[in-house]
């Protein structure tokens, strides 16, 4: 348990946000990357962008849900 702001998280919610962060930071990128060079947008970068924000933000609504129901 990391305690940030007063009130406590667990490190693995937090390594999700980050996560979640930095998708949307290479989905951005990649997309910037697009129309100033219109190079196709559909590449091992926007892969793993999507990938990885589909990852983190099923795991962290997940685990509301799971927490919720106990």
């Amino acid at each position: 348990m990391i305690k940030l702001f007063g009130k406590e998280y667990t490190l693995n919610s937090l390594l999700y946000v980050f996560i979640l962060v930095c998708s949307i930071v290479i989905i951005f990128s990649n997309i910037l990357y697009f129309i100033l060079f219109k190079e196709s947008i559909f590449n091992w970068n926007m892969g793993l962008g999507v990938l990885l924000f589909i990852s983190s933000a099923l795991n962290l609504f997940s685990k509301k849900k799971k927490n919720s129901k106990t």
